[in-house]
């Protein structure tokens, strides 16, 4: 079975703003290196969560 894909939960006290450039680099740079491995990834905030295949992240 393996492992599908990876979660990133957002918490307070992040030493990276929620939603800047820069954390929106890394959320894309994770997704990358999950897509090529034919993995998802999920983004959690609160109660929504979405594949980021779905989202622009440009």
């Amino acid at each position: 079975m393996g492992m599908g894909g990876a979660h990133i939960h957002c918490r307070t006290g992040m030493d990276i703003p929620y939603m800047s450039g820069e954390f929106l680099d890394l959320v894309s740079y994770a997704h990358e290196q999950l897509a090529q491995k034919g993995m998802l990834t999920w983004l959690g905030e609160g109660g929504y969560a979405g594949i980021c295949d779905q989202v622009s992240l440009s």
